[in-house]
């Protein structure tokens, strides 16, 4: 590759990180699956009455009768007219306690259905994916799902009106939704709506949203807590967070995007085993990274020009040990190799490209992202399970594909769109708390996500200026979506339950 290519891999990674770390469920261009067309996306639908199953399962190591239930709610719009008929899956125990958590759980997009998280993460079963990497997708089952924490919280899953098996009423153009404040106010009006119908107003609602979800979600907090009879709002749960991301998007100036991917870019490299790891672990391994990042790495890319080539040379060669990218590129590229550059630089000689969603996989370099495994794995899992399981006969077809088009143009980001503009999402969790100081954030990142990093995440908490006290920071072992993998899974089953136990 050459160091044109590198620097206009840097230049490109700011569309790809907005138009692909929103993937959690967006357009997954890379996926092997047929786009629905525009009418098939936007047409109405009618999903039909509620679909009430009761079942018993063991969660937590607890034994539960929960009821399932699919059910549409209709979002109205500015004018007081029905707009959408947005449908949720929720799981709820048989309980008696009227203070109760329910956590409300989303993907991302612009716009995806919830199937990722449900399927891969919190519903009864879930879609079960080997440890072995190169595994016959064909070969995965679904499975008894005990990390769940169906014990301690219900769990709503919420698909937006273009998606899953919601849809736009007649006369509603779906194109109007697609804003982060009109999509804000749909989610906020099914929860609400949902939290009323069932008596549970003294319930602590918690919100978690994954990778558009997370600029998602403080909108959704902030609508929840200004409205007239505000709801307890228990905590907000950002997985694969993109709140920050305009400070860590990597354009070519923006140094601190090249300090922060530094430990993300490490922990690749250790998993391959691409550099001399020394024998330390990974997280010993991605410390020093991140301590070199943070003080002579960021020195030397705010020096720039000035930087003499001795110190450049010394610098490359403590990145090439930390990478496995040799010194000579990094040094041609001014010590700033992106993300997506870097994906095609560690293993070129092999001819393969590493994943972005997840690192840990390769492929061949002249193909799509080779981690698009977990995600079609969910989406096909999800079928059976909702005829089988859920006992939904619907003939309106469950939607996975993004209906907004366009790419960046064809949704409306908020806070202008000048070149001066800002995207301060987690700014809005700052105001929520002034109104709801116990309210609680908890950050999950995977190891190996090139999308929304693991130094994303920890400068998130640097600068947000939230209380410490109210917040938290997990790791993972995967990539965007994580729970893909067994061992993240029950660790996120163990982190999560702790969450919504801190918040009551």
């Amino acid at each position: 590759m050459t160091v044109r290519t590198v620097r206009k891999a840097a230049q490109n990674s700011v569309v790809g990180a907005l138009a692909l770390i929103l993937c959690a469920g967006a357009a997954l261009p890379a996926f092997a699956q047929t786009p629905p067309s525009v009418a098939e996306n936007f047409a109405p639908a009618a999903f039909g009455d509620a679909v009430v199953t009761k079942h018993k399962g063991t969660f937590g190591g607890q034994k539960i009768d929960y009821t399932a239930t699919a059910a549409p709610y209709i979002v109205k719009d500015k004018s007081g007219s029905d707009a959408l008929s947005v449908v949720t899956f929720s799981y709820e125990a048989k309980s008696k306690t009227a203070n109760r958590p329910v956590m409300f759980i989303f993907n991302g997009g612009p716009i995806s259905p919830s199937v990722y998280l449900h399927m891969g993460a919190f519903a009864p079963k879930r879609v079960h994916m080997p440890d072995d990497l190169s595994a016959d997708p064909s070969t995965f089952k679904l499975v008894d799902n005990p990390n769940a924490p169906l014990e301690v919280a219900d769990l709503v899953f919420i698909d937006p009106a273009g998606t899953g098996y919601s849809r736009p009423l007649p006369g509603t153009d779906l194109k109007d939704w697609f804003s982060v404040e009109a999509d804000g106010e749909q989610f906020a009006q099914v929860i609400t709506q949902w939290v009323k119908s069932r008596g549970r107003e003294a319930s602590p609602v918690y919100i978690f949203g994954e990778s558009y979800g997370t600029m998602r979600a403080p909108q959704i907090a902030k609508k929840l807590a200004e409205d007239e009879t505000p709801l307890t709002l228990g905590g907000v749960v950002l997985f694969g967070q993109a709140a920050n991301i305009v400070d860590y998007v990597q354009r070519p100036t923006n140094i601190i995007s090249y300090v922060v991917s530094l430990p993300t870019l490490a922990a690749t490299a250790w998993y391959h085993k691409a550099v001399d790891t020394r024998g330390l672990s990974l997280e010993a391994f991605v410390a020093e990274a991140r301590s070199f990042a943070d003080t002579e790495y960021l020195a030397a890319l705010y020096r720039g020009g000035d930087l003499p080539d001795a110190e450049r040379d010394a610098v490359a060669k403590k990145l090439e040990g930390f990478t496995g990218v040799p010194a000579k590129t990094f040094a041609d590229a001014r010590l700033r190799i992106s993300k997506e550059a870097y994906r095609r630089l560690l293993f070129k000689d092999k001819g393969l490209i590493i994943g972005m969603a997840d690192t840990r996989y390769t492929g061949p370099l002249d193909k799509g992202d080779p981690s698009s495994v977990a995600p079609n794995a969910m989406i096909n899992g999800f079928v059976p399970y909702a005829r089988d399981f859920l006992n939904i006969k619907t003939e309106v077809k469950y939607l996975t594909n993004s209906p907004v088009t366009g790419g960046l143009d064809g949704w409306d980001w908020g806070y202008g769109k000048g070149p001066f503009s800002d995207w301060p999402y987690f700014s809005m969790l700052t105001d929520v708390l002034k109104t709801q100081p116990k309210m609680k954030i908890m950050v999950g990142v995977g190891w190996y996500d090139t999308q929304t990093t693991v130094g994303g995440s920890e400068y998130l908490l640097k600068q947000a200026g939230w209380p410490k006290a109210n917040t938290r920071l997990t790791y993972y072992e995967g990539g965007h979506m994580n729970y893909s993998n067994s061992k993240a899974l029950e660790k996120l089953g163990v982190d999560i339950r702790a969450f919504l136990k801190e918040g009551q």
